[in-house]
């Protein structure tokens, strides 16, 4: 979609556009951008750019176990690397050219390297491997602060002596975050405009995703979420009731690590909408294996227990794999505007057409798709002008500035997101005065409908002679619901 081509635009932009870029409007995802630009040598194909999404997710399993056996033991450790296998949350966004498997991996991999600093306190080693890592995790995805505060909190709590000792590194990584810290105070330029406001359905839905169950339908959400709810409850009664005091101290890591994220973004979202589900995947690993020591806690009991247990982890894995299964029909079956227009441009272009694009995300969704499809020749953009430097901010043009880009040529496509159009009043506003632009000199000759997008042919009066193209109907061009 529109976010996987903005991934490709910077993967592919030059090296001095990128930085600007980055700093002035895109510098969240930073780390996952750079591990792109390297990748995309590999092609264009939505196959090639998503896998390096999948190699992320893949490798967060393993991490994952050694997650719940270092924290618990080896059983706990087996059944949440099963659980996040299948998870539906977690797979979707394996899938996705977005940094958020990635930001899962690493903030995995770095409270492994802390339990692991923490049970051998004079091996600087994990320790500074811990410090590199979690502070990775930031400039891959900002809101992993939160959980990076979560894990310091834990520290001072359970491991304080270790504080102490390792003073030095906390201010180390404290000046390392300060850039990230400083770009979301003093450079918000609007990139989170587009998320709603709190309300209790966003709640509930972020909360679905977690439970692997955002599209599962009521029966399948209710239980989804009361088997996740049910068991993480046991662990954590469990973990505080235990004597041994480790136990317990990796139940409240994973509790904090689950509830700061996800409490603090939920408060801050009263203010400032910053609530979306997938900002949350960072805080998958510590619910699944916080459940999977509920499990495990059954298990480890009796004979009446133990069957309860081994219910309980038949019936998690069903409802995560029927969420999955069930995500798969929903995906293939969806459709898919930003691909679709550009089979419908592509399929029914000419030499040197222009192209005006309003909004800008139109615009590099269709260049990613002309891209991922090897396409040879397509219309020039005129508008918006990204000669000198890439940037996501839509930008209203003038009368003169469209008059003046579309003077060179014959034919000219107007490519209007409606759907984020509808959101702006003043894009909806400009939306007449393109189209009084562009008929000073063209005559429109058609309109297509597809999806989000109404894309309108112009053609200038001089060449009106030209008999209309066929293919401008009001039915779906050939090859658009490919």
């Amino acid at each position: 979609m529109f976010d996987e081509a903005a991934s490709w635009t910077f993967a592919k932009m030059p090296w001095h556009s990128f930085w600007k870029i980055s700093w002035d409007y895109e510098g969240n995802m930073t780390l996952y951008y750079l591990a792109l630009r390297l990748w995309v040598h590999l092609g264009d194909s939505d196959v090639v750019l998503r896998s390096l999404s999948v190699l992320f997710g893949v490798a967060t399993i393993p991490i994952v176990y050694l997650l719940g056996h270092r924290l618990f033991n080896r059983r706990v450790g087996l059944i949440a690397a099963t659980l996040i296998t299948v998870h539906a949350f977690h797979i979707r966004w394996s899938q996705q050219a977005r940094s958020y498997a990635m930001v899962a991996l690493l903030i995995s991999l770095s409270t492994v390297l802390l339990v692991s600093a923490l049970k051998s306190p004079r091996a600087r080693g994990p320790w500074a491997c811990y410090l590199l890592v979690s502070t990775l995790a930031c400039y891959c995805q900002v809101l992993a602060v939160l959980v990076v505060a979560a894990q310091w909190l834990w520290i001072l709590v359970n491991g304080f002596s270790l504080l102490r000792s390792r003073i030095t590194g906390l201010l180390l990584q404290a000046v390392l975050l300060a850039p990230c810290v400083w770009y979301v105070t003093f450079r918000n330029k609007g990139q989170l405009d587009w998320v709603p406001p709190l309300s209790f359905e966003r709640v509930l839905h972020a909360l679905r995703s977690l439970a692997g169950s955002a599209i599962a339908g009521p029966a399948g959400t209710a239980v989804a979420f009361f088997l996740y709810a049910g068991l993480c409850s046991l662990a954590v009664f469990v973990g505080t009731k235990r004597r041994e005091g480790s136990r317990r101290a990796a139940t409240s890591l994973l509790l904090l690590w689950l509830l700061i994220p996800l409490g603090v973004i939920t408060l801050a979202s009263a203010f400032k909408p910053v609530l979306v589900d997938r900002f949350l995947l960072m805080c998958l690993p510590a619910m699944l294996v916080l459940a999977s020591s509920g499990i495990d806690s059954l298990l480890s009991r009796g004979r009446t227990s133990g069957w309860a247990g081994a219910l309980a982890l038949i019936a998690v894995l069903s409802v995560s794999c029927y969420g999955t299964v069930l995500q798969y029909g929903v995906l293939e079956n969806s459709r898919n505007d930003f691909r679709e227009m550009t089979l419908y441009i592509l399929s029914n272009q000419q030499p040197a057409d222009g192209a005006i694009f309003f909004t800008a995300a139109a615009q590099r969704s269709f260049r990613y798709y002309a891209a991922s499809y090897g396409a040879v020749r397509v219309p020039t953009t005129v508008i918006p002008d990204f000669s000198h430097a890439y940037s996501g901010t839509q930008t209203i043009p003038s009368k003169g500035e469209v008059e003046a880009a579309s003077a060179p040529y014959t034919r000219v496509w107007l490519v209007l997101d409606m759907n984020s159009i509808d959101l702006e009043p003043a894009w909806q506003q400009a939306v007449p005065r393109l189209r009084q632009s562009l008929e000073e000199k063209f005559t429109l000759e058609g309109e297509q409908k597809i999806g989000r997008f109404k894309i309108s042919l112009y053609v200038l009066r001089a060449a009106n002679n030209i008999a209309p193209p066929e293919f401008l109907t009001e039915e779906a061009a050939p090859g658009a619901q490919t």
